[in-house]
């Protein structure tokens, strides 16, 4: 449901109808099994290695790209329209056709995943909480007996509650795992015995 909904909001395309496509997507992305991330990590152009998994990889990334170059070009070969459709149509007249097959990209696995896990975490949490499922469904009923959908943004705006559980599981649940970068701002010093060894645990600073 997900990767429809992101191609519909990203492309104009339904993925989910067209085998050839789903078939490039789902094999594009890279399993980040521990294995894949120490050669990323450790092996420069680990990606690139002649590895069957990594090259099958490889052609499904090039499958899917000459799908997004055809669906660009058709876009492009249309009439334009002062009223976007979808994300692409916006990104199109300020870019390159590499700089959008990139942003669609990133936009799809970005967007697929994140929103699927974020599903996931949220489906779960409320399974234990029927309190919340009950407040959810009040105020679902209440915000759309009053605009009759939720189809405008003032809408979504009153869904306040809903939108707090959200929020709530994200915090509580990392939808990506990986170290995040920051820079230091000033000179510290945190005494330290030799030898010791400084686990961060980054999952666990969002439970805090």
């Amino acid at each position: 449901m997900m990767l429809s909904i992101v191609g519909l909001s990203v492309l104009g395309f339904d993925l989910d109808i067209s085998p050839v496509a789903l078939e490039a997507y789902q094999q594009s992305v890279v399993e980040m099994s521990p294995l894949v991330l120490m050669g990323i990590v450790t092996i420069p152009g680990f990606l690139s290695l002649l590895i069957p998994s990594l090259v099958k990889h490889r052609n499904a990334q090039d499958t899917l790209k000459k799908l997004l170059m055809q669906i660009i070009h058709d876009k492009l070969a249309s009439p334009a329209t002062e009223n976007p459709k979808d994300l692409l149509d916006m990104i199109l007249p300020h870019a390159t056709t590499d700089e959008a097959v990139s942003h669609t990209l990133t936009f799809m696995v970005a967007g697929h995943d994140t929103s699927s896990s974020s599903l996931g975490f949220i489906f779960g949490t409320l399974a234990s909480h029927p309190e919340a499922i009950s407040a959810i469904r009040a105020e679902y009923k209440r915000v759309v007996s009053k605009y009759g959908s939720l189809t405008t943004w003032e809408a979504i705006a009153e869904l306040e509650y809903t939108h707090a559980v959200i929020q709530e599981t994200l915090r509580l649940n990392a939808v990506t795992f990986g170290a995040i970068p920051r820079t230091t701002l000033e000179n510290d010093n945190v005494p330290m015995s030799d030898g010791s060894t400084v686990f961060i645990p980054k999952l666990r600073l969002r439970s805090a």
